[in-house]
């Protein structure tokens, strides 16, 4: 009370000399005044709208609609998000750097919900993590679902499924398939071994067989297999052709096709042969996306770099036809089908992100994860602005790279702000300051570069979100999935390496030993 009673008095002594102060530098007075007024309100505005577009923000992306809607995690404000499952339609990018959670905070919590809600899903590997497949594994059997559970692996060929990617699709495109998968060096033996096998699989094609790598090599190294071939075709031309491929020299054949046939042998030779060469494959892309059923590629791309990538891009080629056939179905109803392509810049191939635009309206969603922007840089401008473009739906976790980092605040954008100046005059003790200012609206990021280079932990991210009226923007940490008690996968019992079989004396061994 002292206290207070000494300000008291104090003020009334002072009250006079303040007052003539205020008098004599009235314009002073009256410019600090304005100044203070003005601040206070450009602020007020600038954070009344900023509050009212976050309010709309949360109304949107805490919204629950049953199997409509995915649960991503909590908002800084420890409220719920969720997503509508219609921003997935419109592709994912993730982005963020090793242990910042792509993998265990995005992807497999989104394919986890998709088994549980009985959608279709494919998701390649390219780092063969064990851990990634046991938990995939263990959530198909929580919510039955095993029976639909699919899965391709190069290092674990027993509890593998086969698949044929040469099944499916013309001989134009299964062509098309097997070049867009390996490297050619020399362009003039790359364009006759082209020529060579387009017509070779026209023989397939005419005679009704289904090819496989094996028969491939059978009938481009035998002569006997391909014109086997050709008379069980009804094409002329085809048999022409036959002819005059077999009129050649052993060395000429050879030497027009032992680039191709390299390539090809991948897939036949060591425990992994029996995966590739059925006529009745266990994994069939285009009924697995008809019928919603759950494959899992686990394709280690340093592991086996050759077949592992090779292998990749098969797939993903089989993916595009299969889309392709969607458009194709006069049935339109498809439910919703996702693709995820996890670290996919050691297998994509230019050819798929055309793909983007068409998948769409067939239904199907692909969530791309990479590490940063150099990933894609590296891939070429075309893909990279494709991606970008393209991938509406961004999930941007912590980063390394400075120039991934500013990408983030770029793409998610600025704010209005106030920055306040005053002005200053040189005095006879150095600069003193006026009392004159000006606020003035700035433009500042709404998430600067430093929150993803330094901020954000693991399994921490900003998502932007489209709807129909814009981009929304939210920053959350996302939930992972418990893991669950881990499920021996079962032996998968797999079909023999087929052959053609020719008529008459020549039998299996003595093509082999032509071949």
């Amino acid at each position: 009370m002292l206290i207070v009673l000494f300000v008291v008095l104090a003020f009334h002594n002072l009250a006079p000399q303040i007052l003539s102060a205020i008098v004599r530098h009235r314009y002073i007075t009256a410019s600090v005044i304005s100044f203070v007024v003005v601040f206070f309100f450009a602020k007020f505005r600038t954070e009344f709208a900023e509050r009212s577009k976050a309010k709309e923000v949360k109304t949107r992306l805490n919204r629950v609609t049953a199997k409509d809607s995915i649960f991503l995690g909590t908002s800084v404000e420890q409220k719920p998000v969720y997503i509508p499952l219609t921003a997935r339609r419109m592709h994912t990018q993730i982005v963020g750097t090793t242990n910042a959670g792509k993998t265990e905070s995005v992807i497999l919590p989104w394919a986890i919900d998709d088994i549980k809600n009985g959608r279709g899903l494919i998701l390649i590997d390219g780092k063969s993590d064990k851990g990634l497949l046991d938990k995939l594994y263990a959530y198909a059997v929580k919510y039955k679902r095993s029976k639909d559970f699919r899965m391709l692996s190069l290092v674990n060929p027993e509890t593998s499924s086969s698949i044929n990617p040469l099944k499916g699709g013309s001989a134009d495109e299964v062509t098309e398939r097997i070049f867009a998968a390996f490297s050619f060096e020399d362009e003039y033996y790359k364009n006759l071994q082209y020529e060579i096998l387009k017509q070779t699989l026209y023989l397939f094609e005419g005679a009704e067989v289904i090819p496989t790598f094996n028969k491939l090599i059978q009938a481009i190294t035998n002569p006997s297999v391909l014109m086997s071939l050709a008379n069980s075709t009804d094409d002329p031309g085809l048999t022409a052709w036959a002819d005059r491929f077999v009129a050649l020299s052993k060395e000429d054949r050879e030497k027009r096709t032992s680039g191709l046939v390299n390539q090809l042998g991948h897939f036949t030779s060591g425990e992994t042969a029996i995966l590739f060469n059925s006529d009745m494959p266990q994994i069939d892309i285009e009924h697995v996306m008809r019928e919603g059923l759950i494959v899992y590629f686990q394709l280690p791309v340093l592991k086996t770099p050759t077949l592992g990538k090779a292998t990749a891009k098969l797939v993903l080629q089989c993916i595009q036809s299969s889309v392709s056939s969607r458009h194709l179905d006069e049935d339109k109803s498809f439910p919703f089908f996702g693709v995820y392509l996890d670290d996919f810049t050691e297998y994509l191939i230019p050819s798929f992100v055309s793909l983007l635009n068409k998948s769409r309206s067939a239904n199907v969603g692909i969530t791309f994860a990479h590490q940063a922007q150099g990933d894609l840089g590296a891939l070429g401008e075309e893909v990279k602005n494709t991606i970008q473009t393209n991938s509406n739906l961004k999930v941007f976790m912590r980063t390394n790279e400075p120039e991934t980092a500013e990408y983030f605040s770029r793409l998610i954008g600025t704010k209005e702000g106030t920055k306040m100046t005053e002005r200053a005059k040189k005095g006879l003790f150095g600069s003193e300051m006026t009392g004159d200012g000006s606020v003035r609206d700035v433009e500042e990021f709404i998430y600067h570069p430093n929150t993803f280079k330094k901020e954000l932990g693991t399994g921490d991210g900003v998502i932007v979100v489209p709807f129909n009226d814009g981009a929304f923007t939210e920053r959350l940490k996302f939930q992972m999935q418990p893991d669950l008690k881990a499920h021996k996968l079962p032996r998968i019992a797999k079909a023999k390496v087929e052959f053609i079989e020719l008529k008459g004396s020549q039998n299996r061994s003595s093509i082999l030993e032509a071949s």
